[in-house]
């Protein structure tokens, strides 16, 4: 019968040493083999003072035979006197096992499943090379230091107590679990996510199973966060029934929440981005049993390279608005939309940020709110290269908008593929721009988008309050391309105003027919350099084109669809800035304008531009010293008459018309226009030329082209 390791190696009993020896481990009762051997843990002839031998792998007999266990797969941490009956210190023992693995070729340390072991909170530091392979057994009240260390283990709680992690640590596949510090799905009453996953700091990629997650903490930092599916892998942030207590602002974010790029306190300093946080493959769920306001379920902070792929983000129970909650957002938008709880949130100066198949289901969908706390401000915000592809909203009944832009600091922003829009009073909201604050869609592209089923508010009088696009006052909008748009049918169309910049509008058709405010509705300050460029815009011919304050030009007008009688295709349309104020730098020697019969509203009569030599309303315009007079060649097309006038300014305010039909055109002074002309006329109290159309015979359409003589 075998006899006990602890005896077999205490004992000066000759016969007993054969060159193969079948014994009992008397520290984990299993069988094992011991051989003879002339050399020790090094390799080298065992030593005269046994230098070599370590006592438990490798051992003397008091007979002077030396004997080495006989294993393949890796260093059992019990086999070096670890605790089974509280005989012997586990701390020891791990550090004996973990010397024995430096000194040779055996760097995988056991744990097995009867491996229990409690460091007592003692420091056990681990060298290049080491695996930790655990295979049931855990670690207790322990502060471990790695150094590149490998942890090899299934998800199940590995670390237990006190234990940390700090050094560098890797796993096999590259991921580490939550379970390992306790949090395990569908058990609520386990470690909350975000104390287990503080813990795995030192890893950067994270693996989620199939399960639900609980945290009741939130406010969770992403590193490498990667599910199974967005079926299947679910991280449910649980909010506080009451609003008590520290407010959670958010469930997960990436990067630094209100991150900037540099640190206000240094700003000559490196920038202090994050980079390339991932999450995929997730469902975050947050749930509340009162209703919540300023929360996102996930935040792009200051992410560098951060993505979001195939990720549900939903904010259910009481999260969702209603119809009170809407009203008194909509009393003062652009300080209350806060009240609102966002599924995705850029809320941080983000870089090159890509979104990819992206589900969103809360008040708003996609929220970009980047105007930081930086006072005084001394850096530039905002988000740059954002990058959404195959996203879908749903906004719930009273939902604010599917995407909301609270501070538009956004520039290059691109969204593409399949972008489906639902339900909410926005498909689409801008904020105007803040007093003091630059704010740009600066080259941005929104296209391939499906709005449909906004929620049905109407005004007093019965007209729609819902809009599909709706972006206000901007002091710039510098290049915003929207293609492929389908808007609600049963919401206004696209509303847009802005100060300066381009903004350009293709392939957009209406919903079904029904009568509504508008399709399109332009608006342009009163000195607004502000152009909408409109390109085959389909719709009923209840949704009409308004341009509040803009004219338009360039206008290959519109066709009546053969197949629908009671639709219209607009092929061209650019909408541009009151006539009044087209600069001397874009005096590009020819414009088209169309004006109505106008009288007597002179606010409308439309001015031939740089005819001034002075300008006094525009000094930027001022005629130079060599330029000596303009020479205006102007057609007109009505729908009876096609004439032309030629006329010059010069530099004294003198004029010289060309031969013309004075029975439809007259040429002189304000106050002798007359009815049934086209009056090419100049007000002696400003000296500017204008053309009013009171020739009674509808539109005017001119072609004007200009030509400045120096």
């Amino acid at each position: 019968m075998p006899i006990e390791t602890e005896i077999f190696f205490s004992t000066n009993i000759p016969s007993q040493d054969a060159e193969l020896v079948q014994l009992i481990d008397s520290y984990t009762k299993e069988n094992v083999n011991y051989v003879k051997t002339v050399t020790g843990l090094d390799g080298l002839p065992v030593d005269a003072t046994g230098s070599n031998l370590d006592g438990f792998i490798f051992r003397k007999r008091p007979t002077g035979e030396y004997y080495k266990r006989v294993f393949e797969n890796g260093v059992n941490v019990l086999w070096f006197k670890a605790k089974t009956s509280g005989a012997a210190s586990d701390f020891e023992a791990l550090h004996m096992a973990h010397d024995f693995a430096t000194k040779t070729n055996y760097k995988t340390l056991l744990f097995p499943e009867t491996c229990d072991l409690d460091l007592e909170n003692n420091l056990q530091g681990f060298s290049k090379g080491i695996i930790l392979k655990f295979e049931g057994g855990t670690l207790k009240n322990a502060q471990l230091f790695g150094d590149h260390t490998m942890i090899q283990a299934a998800p199940y709680p590995i670390f237990l107590g006190t234990t940390s992690l700090s050094g560098s640590w890797k796993g096999p596949d590259g991921y580490a679990y939550p379970e390992w510090f306790g949090t395990l799905p569908y058990e609520e009453g386990s470690v909350d996510l975000k104390d287990s996953l503080e813990k795995l700091e030192p890893f950067w990629n994270i693996k989620f199973g199939k399960g639900e997650y609980y945290s009741k903490k939130g406010e969770i930092p992403v590193r490498y966060f990667e599910g199974t599916s967005q079926d299947h892998s679910i991280i449910k942030i649980e909010l506080p029934e009451t609003d008590s207590g520290q407010t959670v602002r958010y469930g997960l974010c990436l990067g630094k929440y209100e991150g900037l790029i540099l640190d206000p306190a240094d700003q000559d300093g490196p920038s202090i981005r994050t980079y390339f946080n991932t999450l995929r493959e997730l469902a975050v769920i947050t749930t509340s049993k009162i209703r919540k306001r300023n929360y996102s379920g996930v935040v792009m902070g200051n992410a560098h390279g951060g993505k979001i792929e195939n990720v549900i983000i939903q904010n259910r129970d009481n999260m969702k608005m209603d119809k009170n909650d809407l009203e008194y957002i909509l009393e003062n938008i652009e300080e209350r939309y806060k009240d609102a709880n966002i599924g995705l949130e850029f809320r941080g100066c983000s870089e090159l940020c890509v979104i990819n198949n992206l589900e969103t289901s809360s008040d708003v969908g996609i929220g970009f709110n980047t105007t930081m706390n930086d006072s005084p401000r001394k850096q530039e915000q905002g988000v740059d290269w954002p990058s959404v592809y195959n996203f879908t909203s749903d906004c719930n009944e009273f939902g604010l908008a599917n995407v909301f832009f609270g501070a538009p600091n956004v520039y290059n922003l691109v969204m593409n593929g399949i972008q489906s829009w639902n339900r909410g009073m926005y498909g689409l909201y801008s904020c105007k721009v803040k007093p003091n604050y630059w704010t740009s869609f600066s080259h941005c592209s929104i296209s391939n988008v499906r709005i449909e089923q906004l929620t049905e508010l109407k005004n007093a009088d019965g007209s729609m309050r819902t809009t599909s696009i709706y972006i206000d006052e901007q002091d710039i909008i510098e290049n915003f391309i929207f293609e492929n748009i389908r808007v609600s049918g049963h919401s206004n169309g696209i509303y847009v105003r802005a100060q300066r910049g381009y903004i350009e509008f293709r392939n957009v058709s209406g919903g079904v027919d029904v009568p509504l405010q508008y399709l399109i509705n332009t608006n342009h300050g009163p000195n607004s350099p502000f152009e909408v460029r409109l390109k085959n815009i389909t719709c009923s011919i209840n949704y009409p084109l308004i341009h509040n304050g803009g004219m338009v030009i360039d206008h290959h007008y519109y066709d009546k669809i053969p197949a629908d009688k009671n639709k219209i295709n607009y092929h061209d349309v650019s909408i541009v800035r009151k006539t009044d104020v087209i600069y001397k730098n874009e005096f590009d020697g020819s414009r088209s304008f169309i004006q109505k019969k106008i009288s007597p509203d002179n606010s409308l009569w439309l001015k031939l531009y740089y005819s001034h030599p002075t300008d006094p309303e525009n000094p930027e315009n001022k005629w130079s010293a060599d330029e000596k007079f303009v020479f205006y060649d102007i057609k007109a097309f009505s729908n009876s008459y096609a004439l032309n006038a030629n006329l010059t300014v010069f530099r004294n305010g003198t004029y010289y018309a060309g031969v013309y039909d004075t029975s439809k055109i007259f040429i002189g002074n304000t106050a002798n226009a007359q009815m049934g002309k086209i009056n090419i006329v100049y007000e002696t109290s400003t000296g500017y030329w204008f053309l009013i159309n009171e020739l009674g015979d509808g539109e005017v359409h001119y072609e004007i082209k200009g030509l400045i003589k120096k």
